[in-house]
């Protein structure tokens, strides 16, 4: 059994700068195309998704996250989606193709690591600093968008 739950359908995101950042937790994503590593982007600005194709929210912000992968790619942003599958990820590589999804996309490389970076709900998005600093996270989802996501990563790319 999974040990996540999903937000509610349009519900206002829980937003906000951590207060105490802490350091990324080591992760990769088994993106079967790219597989990588924090390590391989160190350096690198990382938003990381954390979803699941049975979280309703989570395929509802499929959208703007491949929006903001889209608009950023180009000025360094990195972006990963960590499908948090209890199926052995049997359905990503056919919901990518129908979600049109072209960041890197796989499950986690430990689902250990991956829960260090307190994902007890998803969608969760977390912004790596270029230190390799968690220093931002979104835990939700809302049609018009994460409010405030894309100044943080317009801000964390200018550092």
């Amino acid at each position: 059994t999974s040990h996540i739950s999903a937000t509610a359908t349009y519900i206002a995101p829980e937003i906000h700068w951590l207060k105490q950042p802490y350091l990324a937790p080591p992760l990769g994503v088994e993106d079967k195309k790219t597989p990588q590593k924090l390590r391989d982007v160190a350096g690198k600005v990382i938003l990381m998704d954390f979803w699941a194709t049975w979280c309703n929210p989570c395929v509802q912000a499929v959208p703007q996250v491949e929006a903001i992968y889209q608009k950023y790619k180009d000025k360094g942003l990195q972006v990963w989606g960590l499908a948090m599958e209890v199926d052995g990820g049997k359905n990503i590589d056919r919901f990518m193709a129908d979600h049109a999804m072209s960041y890197v996309v796989g499950m986690p490389d430990n689902f250990t690591r991956a829960y260090a970076y307190k994902c007890e709900s998803i969608p969760k998005i977390v912004l790596i600093d270029k230190k390799g600093m968690v220093r931002f996270e979104a835990v939700g989802y809302a049609p018009a968008g994460h409010e405030g996501l894309e100044a943080a990563i317009e801000a964390l790319l200018a550092e």
